[in-house]
Protein backbone atom coordinates (compact mmCIF):
# COMPACT_ATOMS: atom_id res chain seq x y z
CA UNK A 1 0.00 0.00 0.00
CA UNK A 2 2.33 2.93 -1.25
CA UNK A 3 1.56 5.88 1.44
CA UNK A 4 0.53 3.86 4.06
CA UNK A 5 2.92 3.69 7.42
CA UNK A 6 0.82 1.28 8.65
CA UNK A 7 -2.73 -1.15 8.31
CA UNK A 8 -4.91 -2.78 10.96
CA UNK A 9 -7.48 -4.94 11.23
CA UNK A 10 -10.36 -4.47 13.75
CA UNK A 11 -10.74 -7.68 15.24
CA UNK A 12 -14.79 -7.87 15.24
CA UNK A 13 -17.32 -7.42 12.24
CA UNK A 14 -16.68 -4.00 11.09
CA UNK A 15 -18.18 -2.82 8.39
CA UNK A 16 -16.89 1.04 8.45
CA UNK A 17 -14.61 2.94 10.18
CA UNK A 18 -13.94 6.37 11.34
CA UNK A 19 -10.95 8.52 13.26
CA UNK A 20 -11.85 10.83 15.83
CA UNK A 21 -10.41 14.38 16.69
CA UNK A 22 -8.75 12.88 19.71
CA UNK A 23 -7.44 9.53 17.72
CA UNK A 24 -9.63 7.19 18.14
CA UNK A 25 -11.24 4.87 16.09
CA UNK A 26 -14.98 4.44 16.03
CA UNK A 27 -16.10 0.66 14.05
CA UNK A 28 -19.67 -0.12 13.17
CA UNK A 29 -20.98 -3.49 12.18
CA UNK A 30 -22.43 -4.99 14.67
CA UNK A 31 -22.47 -2.28 17.01
CA UNK A 32 -20.86 0.54 17.97
CA UNK A 33 -17.49 0.31 19.35
CA UNK A 34 -14.00 2.12 20.09
CA UNK A 35 -10.53 1.64 20.08
CA UNK A 36 -7.55 2.77 21.25
CA UNK A 37 -5.34 2.37 17.98
CA UNK A 38 -2.43 5.04 18.72
CA UNK A 39 -1.60 5.16 22.19
CA UNK A 40 -0.22 1.67 22.89
CA UNK A 41 3.14 0.91 23.28
CA UNK A 42 3.28 -1.88 20.69
CA UNK A 43 2.56 0.13 17.11
CA UNK A 44 0.22 -3.15 16.50
CA UNK A 45 -1.99 -3.22 18.76
CA UNK A 46 -5.15 -1.47 19.20
CA UNK A 47 -7.07 -2.00 22.35
CA UNK A 48 -10.94 -1.75 22.50
CA UNK A 49 -12.11 0.83 24.74
CA UNK A 50 -16.01 0.16 24.67
CA UNK A 51 -18.91 -1.55 22.50
CA UNK A 52 -22.17 -0.71 22.09
CA UNK A 53 -23.74 -3.89 21.11
CA UNK A 54 -26.75 -3.87 18.70
CA UNK A 55 -30.06 -3.95 20.61
CA UNK A 56 -31.86 -6.62 18.06
CA UNK A 57 -30.98 -9.66 16.30
CA UNK A 58 -32.01 -7.61 13.10
CA UNK A 59 -29.59 -4.48 13.54
CA UNK A 60 -26.71 -3.84 11.60
CA UNK A 61 -24.68 -0.60 11.03
CA UNK A 62 -23.48 0.30 7.62
CA UNK A 63 -21.39 3.90 8.12
CA UNK A 64 -20.01 6.26 10.26
CA UNK A 65 -19.27 9.82 10.06
CA UNK A 66 -17.80 12.04 12.83
CA UNK A 67 -18.12 15.64 14.13
CA UNK A 68 -16.85 17.06 17.05
CA UNK A 69 -17.62 14.65 19.60
CA UNK A 70 -20.35 12.59 17.85
CA UNK A 71 -20.35 9.42 15.90
CA UNK A 72 -23.45 9.30 13.31
CA UNK A 73 -24.23 6.43 12.19
CA UNK A 74 -26.10 4.99 9.39
CA UNK A 75 -27.99 1.08 9.21
CA UNK A 76 -30.71 -0.74 10.36
CA UNK A 77 -32.56 -2.31 13.13
CA UNK A 78 -35.76 -4.24 13.45
CA UNK A 79 -37.96 -0.93 12.98
CA UNK A 80 -36.14 0.50 9.86
CA UNK A 81 -33.15 2.48 8.82
CA UNK A 82 -32.04 5.52 10.23
CA UNK A 83 -29.66 7.79 11.73
CA UNK A 84 -28.41 6.89 14.91
CA UNK A 85 -26.15 9.41 16.89
CA UNK A 86 -23.51 8.19 19.88
CA UNK A 87 -22.02 10.79 22.17
CA UNK A 88 -18.04 9.48 22.18
CA UNK A 89 -17.11 12.42 24.32
CA UNK A 90 -15.79 9.18 26.55
CA UNK A 91 -14.38 6.75 24.29
CA UNK A 92 -14.42 4.30 27.36
CA UNK A 93 -18.24 5.04 27.78
CA UNK A 94 -20.19 5.57 24.42
CA UNK A 95 -23.80 6.64 24.91
CA UNK A 96 -26.62 6.49 22.16
CA UNK A 97 -28.16 9.91 22.30
CA UNK A 98 -30.53 9.34 19.18
CA UNK A 99 -32.17 7.66 17.05
CA UNK A 100 -34.15 8.59 13.85
CA UNK A 101 -35.21 6.51 11.66
CA UNK A 102 -37.18 7.34 8.58
CA UNK A 103 -40.69 6.44 7.84
CA UNK A 104 -40.76 3.80 4.99
CA UNK A 105 -36.97 3.23 4.77
CA UNK A 106 -36.04 -0.32 5.77
CA UNK A 107 -32.27 0.41 5.67
CA UNK A 108 -29.54 3.27 5.14
CA UNK A 109 -25.80 2.70 3.61
CA UNK A 110 -23.91 5.78 3.69
CA UNK A 111 -23.20 8.85 6.12
CA UNK A 112 -21.52 11.86 4.98
CA UNK A 113 -21.21 15.31 7.07
CA UNK A 114 -20.89 18.78 4.76
CA UNK A 115 -20.96 21.62 7.02
CA UNK A 116 -23.74 21.62 9.48
CA UNK A 117 -25.66 18.99 7.69
CA UNK A 118 -25.08 14.96 7.37
CA UNK A 119 -26.44 13.31 4.47
CA UNK A 120 -27.54 10.05 4.50
CA UNK A 121 -28.24 7.68 1.53
CA UNK A 122 -30.78 5.24 1.78
CA UNK A 123 -32.33 1.84 0.35
CA UNK A 124 -34.89 3.90 -1.57
CA UNK A 125 -32.83 5.80 -3.83
CA UNK A 126 -32.76 9.24 -1.55
CA UNK A 127 -30.75 11.18 0.14
CA UNK A 128 -32.13 12.48 3.23
CA UNK A 129 -30.38 15.62 5.11
CA UNK A 130 -30.58 16.25 8.23
CA UNK A 131 -29.47 19.42 10.56
CA UNK A 132 -26.42 18.72 13.39
CA UNK A 133 -27.12 22.36 14.83
CA UNK A 134 -28.72 19.92 17.71
CA UNK A 135 -25.50 17.26 17.75
CA UNK A 136 -27.06 14.75 20.26
CA UNK A 137 -30.44 14.50 18.40
CA UNK A 138 -29.76 15.29 14.53
CA UNK A 139 -33.24 16.79 13.07
CA UNK A 140 -34.60 15.74 9.11
CA UNK A 141 -34.78 19.11 7.09
CA UNK A 142 -35.31 17.55 3.55
CA UNK A 143 -34.82 14.01 1.23
CA UNK A 144 -34.48 14.34 -2.60
CA UNK A 145 -34.85 11.29 -4.97
CA UNK A 146 -32.05 10.14 -7.09
CA UNK A 147 -33.76 10.04 -10.67
CA UNK A 148 -32.35 6.38 -12.48
CA UNK A 149 -30.44 5.04 -9.78
CA UNK A 150 -30.57 1.83 -8.39
CA UNK A 151 -28.56 1.36 -5.38
CA UNK A 152 -26.70 4.79 -3.93
CA UNK A 153 -23.71 4.09 -2.36
CA UNK A 154 -21.62 6.65 -1.84
CA UNK A 155 -21.54 10.71 -1.96
CA UNK A 156 -18.79 13.32 -2.07
CA UNK A 157 -19.25 17.29 -1.91
CA UNK A 158 -18.09 20.28 -4.31
CA UNK A 159 -18.85 23.88 -3.77
CA UNK A 160 -22.47 23.91 -3.46
CA UNK A 161 -23.22 20.76 -5.27
CA UNK A 162 -23.45 16.86 -4.06
CA UNK A 163 -21.99 14.10 -6.27
CA UNK A 164 -23.90 10.56 -5.90
CA UNK A 165 -22.77 7.34 -7.07
CA UNK A 166 -24.77 4.35 -8.03
CA UNK A 167 -23.31 0.41 -7.74
CA UNK A 168 -25.13 -0.62 -10.39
Amino acid sequence: MRGVAKAYSVPYKSLAVAITSSNNLISVGDGVSSYDAFGGGNDYDIQLLNTQHRTGAADSYQGVAIKNNYAYVVGWNGAGGGLFTYDISNPSNLVRTGSNLITGVTQTFAVKINGNYAYVLAHNNKVYVYSLSTASNPVLRASYAVAGAQELSDIAFYQNYAYVSDSY
